[in-house]
């Protein structure tokens, strides 16, 4: 991901549920958008993607590196944690 970023400001993960922006890389070019939205209190992370050359990673190209996709399991409880514990 990091080698595309010479040529895209963003390099991100997408999945079938959607972009994986917690995942992604981020160029310094893209600090005043982020300063943009965030002064104007928007603060889902993908909403400074707008107008920004970006390059998303299609699942099958993640599935090559982690066949189960694991890597975004979102870990929030002890439950959670609990689970994927037992991979």
């Amino acid at each position: 991901m990091v080698r595309h970023t010479e040529s895209y400001y963003i390099v991100v993960p997408k999945r079938a549920d959607g972009l994986q922006p917690l995942h992604a890389v981020y160029s310094k070019h893209c600090l005043p958008a982020i300063k943009r939205v965030i002064n104007q209190d928007k603060l889902k992370v993908t909403g400074f993607y707008k107008g920004l050359k970006t390059l998303e990673i299609p699942e099958d190209v993640i599935k090559s590196f982690d066949p189960e996709v694991k890597m975004f399991i979102n870990v929030n409880t002890r439950s959670d944690l609990e689970q994927i514990s037992s991979y």
